[in-house]
């Protein structure tokens, strides 16, 4: 399959575009684990497919979410 043939396809399942939806995800990943583990910001970035904690954080601002550092204090209460 095409890559154009499969952009098409996933499209008209999902309504986005492959890469819309990696955005989508993997923020709203690093924030399941964010809320549900001990790892540092930075791991956390890595496992969910950002290049650095500092990316991971724009990407938290860009949702208008609190910084994660902030996130994580909010879910453990």
């Amino acid at each position: 399959m095409s890559r154009t043939v499969f952009e098409r396809k996933f499209l008209s399942y999902f309504g986005g575009s492959p890469y819309g939806e990696i955005v989508k995800v993997r923020p709203q990943h690093a924030r399941q684990l964010i809320a549900t583990t001990r790892l540092s910001i930075a791991e956390v970035a890595e496992r969910a497919g950002f290049s650095s904690g500092e990316y991971l954080c724009v990407a938290f601002k860009s949702q208008a979410w609190p910084s994660p550092k902030t996130f994580r204090v909010q879910a453990r209460g």
